[in-house]
């Protein structure tokens, strides 16, 4: 299945960027995708050294949660580059859902070498901790951006038994003495709950890709719909000022034309026309409804323009602020030796104690490590 799925990737990029010369919105996308096409390319060997025992399980799994980051970041860069609110909603949704899919696959990896190995040391416990905070995070955004169907969806998984059995061996992993050791069959069980749960979403994932979908082709059939209905409205004001314009140059018909006879008709000179009445010829009439005409349709383009900056305000800031966390996060890691999950209760920590976003507090720490690292030396 996944070599299929790598196949029709590469497939897809070949006709998108190749054949079809479409171009990205940013350089960041083409890096993202040179990343996933070398990645792919070293998947079999990967594979040949698990089949001949060469490689850990730890750099297996460390090997296989690089990949999946490398995939889930093109997603991140679709979602930053869409224009429509509805679509980069459904993007951020879907790329939240996706990345708390791959943590609880990283926890059933780490849970059940592990358990095989017999003993839980308190390193492994530290690092599903992490995993499972890291599961509530992402999901916490997914529910922020995701419709009612498909929360009502991930809600039915969390409730079902296997999730229950598996929040109970989590707490029997935590609690258990570093010292004490576990029969291995209980890795067997682990690894069967943990991926009852991931195939469950896996499933609401396909349907979150569904809707995406859904949602890109009805945004493009309303995007259609508004350039004919504009299309349309700019044909009728040309029509009415070209009849104005032919009104015009009929000079009996266009009243500020000078009369010149004698007698009774010289009294119909525009010499004699009052201005009152002189405003309220049919051309001067037609020139205001086609005015009219343009102005409100300018105030529709203008008005749409605002409402969807608005939405996509909501949208972008997310972006932002998980572009600026994952930084913050990975300076702070690298900086102390600290592991993810707490690079991030340390941001969330400052963030509430100072009362700001974790955007903010992300930007603050970036700015304050870059002033650091870039101090000279004494």
């Amino acid at each position: 299945m996944s070599r299929e799925a790598d196949i029709a990737l590469r497939q897809l990029l070949q006709q998108h960027f190749l054949i079809n010369h479409q171009q990205p919105h940013s350089s960041r996308v083409l890096s993202r995708i040179a990343f996933v096409i070398q990645a792919l390319d070293d998947l079999d060997k990967i594979r040949g050294f698990i089949d001949t025992t060469d490689i850990s399980a730890e750099k297996a799994t460390q090997a296989f949660g690089r990949l999946i980051a490398g995939l889930l970041a093109i997603i991140f860069e679709a979602a930053d580059g869409a224009g429509d609110p509805a679509v980069s909603r459904a993007l951020i949704a879907l790329l939240n859902f996706m990345q708390g899919k791959e943590y609880a696959g990283q926890e059933r990896a780490w849970a059940a070498i592990g358990l095989a190995e017999g003993k839980i040391q308190q390193s492994m416990k530290e690092r599903l901790q992490d995993l499972t905070r890291a599961q509530e995070r992402t999901f916490s955004l997914f529910e922020q951006f995701a419709d009612t169907t498909y929360l009502e969806s991930w809600h039915q998984i969390e409730q079902q038994a296997f999730t229950a059995n598996l929040e109970s061996l989590r707490k029997i992993m935590q609690d258990i003495d570093d010292k004490e050791t576990l029969s291995p069959e209980i890795s067997e069980v682990w690894y069967d709950l943990a991926t009852q749960r991931i195939d469950a979403m896996h499933a609401l994932e396909l349907e979150l890709c569904t809707n995406l979908l859904k949602v890109c082709k009805q945004q493009q059939e309303k995007v259609e719909r508004h350039l004919l209905e504009q299309k349309d409205m700019l044909a009728k004001i040309t029509q009415e000022e070209a009849a104005v314009i032919a009104q015009d140059s009929l000079m009996l018909l266009n009243m500020k034309t000078p009369v010149v006879g004698w007698g009774a008709g010289a009294s119909l000179s525009s010499d004699h026309v009052s201005d009152s009445t002189a405003t309220q010829t049919p051309a001067s009439t037609e020139d205001s409804a086609a005015a009219r005409s343009v102005y409100d349709l300018l105030s529709e383009q203008a008005h749409h323009l605002e409402q969807t900056r608005r939405e996509l305000e909501e949208t972008r800031r997310a972006l932002s602020e998980r572009k600026l966390l994952e930084k913050a996060k990975a300076m702070l890691m690298k900086s102390l030796n600290i592991s993810e999950d707490v690079a991030y209760r340390k941001i969330q920590q400052r963030a509430m104690d100072s009362n700001l976003r974790l955007g903010e507090v992300s930007e603050i720490i970036i700015s304050t490590l870059n002033t650091t690292l870039n101090k000279p030396r004494k």
